[in-house]
């Protein structure tokens, strides 16, 4: 395996947390909603798929507003549509764990992209 491409690795939430930047506390949290694990170890992409699909269970856990439901939606808007709830998801969980002026700000820009983007994606051509 490519010691490079580590979205494939089974690692600990700790490893993992290193790798992507992200706080651990948020890969403990899908764990305890649900996200597949081998011997207390995640892969990334299997977080990243898991969150997809899951997002707003973990929104619930973690006390952060939800988000519109995409059910019902046709199937390639709804996927795109949920891919993009999962970023805001995590840029909402890191946003709401940190007492950075400057990081939540920042996190407001992404998040204001993020929805410009779906907002665009949802338009027929």
């Amino acid at each position: 395996m490519d010691e490079n491409n580590f979205t494939r690795q089974l690692l600990t939430v700790e490893e993992l947390s290193k790798k992507t930047h992200l706080p651990v506390s948020l890969f403990q949290l899908a764990i305890d909603c649900g996200c597949p694990k081998t011997g207390g170890k995640i892969r990334y992409r299997d977080f990243s798929n898991w969150l997809v699909d899951n997002y707003a269970a973990l929104r619930a856990k973690a006390g952060l507003t939800e988000l519109p439901e995409v059910d019902g939606l046709p199937e390639s808007i709804a996927g795109f549509l949920s891919i993009g709830n999962s970023m805001l998801t995590i840029i909402d969980y890191m946003k709401s764990r940190t007492s950075s002026e400057g990081l939540k700000k920042i996190s407001d820009n992404v998040a204001k992209k993020i929805l410009k983007m779906m907002d665009e994606g949802e338009r027929p051509e």
